[in-house]
């Protein structure tokens, strides 16, 4: 939490880092009050942050790439990378969430992750006070996209050095690995939960027409 004093110390990061930090809390603020905190509070559902904060993360990229002032090879590798990822989630969420709201967003239920860190707060604590557990978690996540995963960004994007060291060409290579890595997951994961539902609409369809026969 005290990570954004680094950007102050004295002999910190140049004026421009320190600029696009704060033009990225403003966008990331703005982007949650409206995505996140209030439809959170209005309707007592978390599952908006999974909306908000994949889209940050991509209005993070864009904002490093547009007021990044470092050498241009790496402000739009680095920035690719935070845009790739975040559309990649945020699209992926405004997909699976229009489907199972019809596109209205507006949650019957939680996700289930979330309904279980409710009842873990309902041993504690009292329900009427879950709103407050409500905007402290998932501005956590917003804190996160102002400042904790900004300063790689931000530091890259405003770097003028025309050419790369070790660090950053194993860091890319990590990413890229990890990207791919994760895709390949994602689509074995939907294939084994297509599998289960088909196996489960067919052990349904088997228990009817076993029930219908022991009836008849």
């Amino acid at each position: 939490y005290l990570s954004p004093l680094a950007l102050l110390w004295n002999g910190g990061p140049s004026v421009a880092v320190f600029e696009l930090c704060v033009w990225n809390a403003m966008v990331q603020a703005c982007l949650f009050l409206f995505i996140v905190q209030i439809p959170s509070f209005l309707t007592g559902k978390m599952s908006y942050v999974d909306i908000g904060w994949p889209w940050g993360v991509a209005f993070l990229g864009l904002n490093g790439l547009l007021y990044g002032q470092g050498w241009w090879v790496r402000r739009w590798v680095v920035s690719g990378f935070y845009i790739v990822h975040g559309l990649r989630m945020g699209l992926g969420a405004l997909y699976l969430f229009g489907k199972m709201t019809k596109f209205t967003y507006v949650f019957k239920e939680d996700l289930p992750r979330y309904q279980f860190a409710k009842l873990r707060w309902m041993r504690e604590c009292p329900e009427s006070h879950w709103w407050y557990k409500i905007q402290h978690d998932t501005l956590q996540q917003g804190f996160a996209n102002m400042f904790i995963l900004a300063y790689p960004l931000l530091l890259s994007t405003s770097n003028p050095n025309p050419t790369l060291n070790f660090t950053e060409i194993v860091g890319w290579g990590i990413y890229v690995f990890s990207w791919i890595f994760e895709n390949v997951a994602d689509s074995q994961k939907t294939k084994f939960l297509q599998k289960c539902r088909k196996e489960a609409k067919k052990l349904s369809s088997a228990a009817e027409r076993g029930g219908g026969g022991t009836q008849d």
